[in-house]
């Protein structure tokens, strides 16, 4: 809750100092606006102004700007910027201040300076979607304009007609604008650019359905038959088939993410004394190093790769490279399917399999064969189950025990494979 208090001034403002923790002053007193704030970072270097108010028949929350920069430089200015934020809502019921420049950076510089500031900082694949999504749907939409004018009708006349035929699709745009707009107003990218147009806004379409897909025994049996077969090396294989049933293969036997697969190096492998993969901290979902245990079934289809060879295990070339040999495999999903094809495996829908679903089945075979959750969630790389405080003291690495269970698990699916 903001303090209450007196009308702020720009002198009461400089000798506000860090409490510690973020503190907010509410503009009270005659001549103040009810419902401004000024709020104060922790170390009290950052101040920004907001405007709470329930008007227009809900509940607003507004960022006007930073105090000393302008539109809000001054009290005076963020008391203007505050009133012609009411007007506006009040006349359209927008959470917008009245003369937002209409000038600034446009909506294209905007997406440029998105891309090369804040998407390095984000998985490949995730980069990859939203460069797609901001060419596909945004530029297409917004080309020409300011970056401060993009309004929530504007948002919802590109939703909408994707909601209607793909409302996850539908979603993740609604998340990205929203995400580039919280990201040029928390960096003060420009000042035409005064709030989030998503801010407060419902998402569209439906809500995401979590998955629950588990491939069968039968399934699994035919899955790793054709990698098997497709990763011998014959002559008639083409080498991204080989490939791509080598990478469903480590997939499947240690049950990381298919992205941490994809970028494994060889110089992220270890043989002796006991063979494990350690995926880097700027690999992993969580931002964390991550030791992997390697079962015998593991080594045997890396060894198949070339790590075999003592030049080999020294080299940071990739384990799955791409085309060009001097980066990861990026795109192997059109050989994956091609071979999930192969073995028969439904393909789309909720019953289709995807590359996740085989993580997916692998924790709930081992959940089925009595595994601790703790070891389980290890093997994952999440957090593992029980209180923050736990987890916070308890930094056993628990390798001993997933070792145990992928070797359990790899005996469990050559079993299915023999017998199907």
């Amino acid at each position: 809750m903001p303090t209450p208090g007196r009308r702020l001034t720009d002198r009461m403002i400089a000798g506000i100092s860090g409490t510690g923790t973020r503190a907010e002053y509410a503009d009270g007193g005659a001549g103040g606006i009810s419902g401004l704030v000024l709020r104060v970072s922790a170390d009290g270097t950052h101040r920004s102004w907001q405007l709470r108010k329930y008007a227009a028949g809900r509940r607003h929350k507004i960022t006007l700007g930073d105090h000393g920069v302008h539109p809000t430089e001054t009290t005076d200015a963020a008391r203007v910027a505050a009133v012609a934020a009411l007007a506006q809502i009040q006349a359209t019921g927008e959470a917008a201040p009245v003369g937002a420049p209409a000038g600034g950076v446009s909506f294209d510089r905007l997406c440029d300076r998105y891309c090369a500031e804040r998407l390095p900082g984000l998985k490949p694949a995730t980069q990859t979607e939203h460069r797609r999504r901001i060419d596909r749907y945004l530029r297409t939409a917004w080309s020409g304009r300011s970056a401060g004018s993009i309004r929530f009708t504007d948002v919802y006349a590109v939703t909408q007609p994707i909601a209607l035929r793909a409302p996850v699709e539908a979603r993740r745009v609604h998340v990205l604008i929203s995400a580039i707009y919280a990201w040029a107003v928390a960096h003060d990218i420009d000042a035409g650019i005064l709030f989030n147009p998503c801010a407060g806004r419902p998402q569209p379409a439906h809500t995401e359905i979590p998955r629950a897909r588990v491939l069968t025994d039968p399934e699994l049996a035919r899955l790793v038959t054709v990698c098997a077969n497709r990763g011998a090396g014959t002559h008639h294989t083409a080498p991204a088939q080989r490939a791509a049933a080598a990478l469903v293969l480590i997939e499947l036997f240690t049950a990381q993410r298919g992205i941490e697969c994809q970028t494994l190096r060889w110089s992220d492998l270890t043989r002796r004394p006991d063979p494990i993969w350690t995926i880097p901290a700027t690999i992993t979902k969580n931002k964390r190093v991550h030791t992997v245990p390697l079962t015998p079934r593991a080594v045997e289809i890396l060894d198949r790769r070339g790590w075999s060879s003592a030049r080999r295990r020294q080299s940071a070339a990739y384990v799955f490279p791409g085309r060009t040999g001097h980066g990861p495999i990026v795109t192997p999903q059109r050989a994956i399917r091609s071979i999930y094809r192969i073995a028969r495996l439904p393909q789309g829908g909720p019953d289709g399999v995807t590359r996740h679903d085989l993580r997916r089945t692998v924790a709930t075979r081992l959940a089925a064969a009595q595994t601790a959750p703790a070891v389980i969630s290890r093997i994952l790389n999440h957090a593992p189950p029980g209180p923050r405080v736990t987890r916070v003291y308890n930094v056993y690495s628990y390798l001993d025990e997933m070792r145990a269970a992928l070797e359990a698990w790899a005996d469990t699916v050559d079993d299915i494979a023999t017998a199907g």
